[in-house]
């Protein structure tokens, strides 16, 4: 592995407050937390945030709305199939996270995120997408830097990138990773 497993660093956080302003709707079969730019109603430019473990929750809608208002079309698509986890499962143990892990898989990741990007660039002649992915969603990140998926990604504190994944990275990709938790 070049990035490590989620570690008790990455059940941790904080809730941002605020009040999200997008709205949630279904892309292809994919409930997917959506902002969009003020006064630009076909955007050229989108960004996917790819979840970490917690999903489509608070954070990750105010942050989406942040993106929004600096201009990008921004999709929150829940690639966990709603089985996200809560913030005290490892101080809790409440769940087994190999098991959890396994579920959630590029066979199960890639399909999402293969319809989110299909739909920006073909139903909404969406240009350039960017990809955000936190911890968990820093993997799919960059399994998706590839011609015709994403032009540009960045990741914090990845986890579960194999080294095979990052030599196939073919554009820029920024990484934030912390040296120890």
């Amino acid at each position: 592995m070049a990035s490590n497993p989620p570690g008790p660093c990455c059940f941790t956080g904080f809730k941002h407050e605020g009040t999200p302003v997008g709205v949630q709707e279904s892309i292809k079969g994919v409930q997917t937390y959506i902002s969009r730019p003020k006064d630009n109603e076909k955007p050229k430019t989108a960004v996917i945030i790819v979840t970490d473990v917690f999903g489509v929750v608070q954070n990750s809608k105010l942050l989406a709305d942040d993106f929004a208002a600096n201009g990008y079309l921004t999709l929150v698509p829940d690639i966990l199939d709603g089985e996200f986890l809560p913030l005290d499962v490892f101080e809790t143990g409440s769940v087994d996270i190999p098991a959890w892990a396994s579920r959630h898989g590029p066979e199960q990741v890639d399909p999402v995120l293969e319809k989110i990007i299909g739909h920006l660039r073909n139903d909404l002649g969406v240009e350039k997408i960017a990809a955000a992915g936190y911890c968990f969603g820093g993997k799919y990140t960059a399994r998706f830097l590839k011609a015709g998926k994403l032009d540009v990604g960045y990741t914090a504190h990845p986890s579960y990138i194999t080294f095979e994944e990052l030599e196939s990275v073919e554009k820029p990709f920024s990484i934030a990773a912390a040296g120890t938790h």
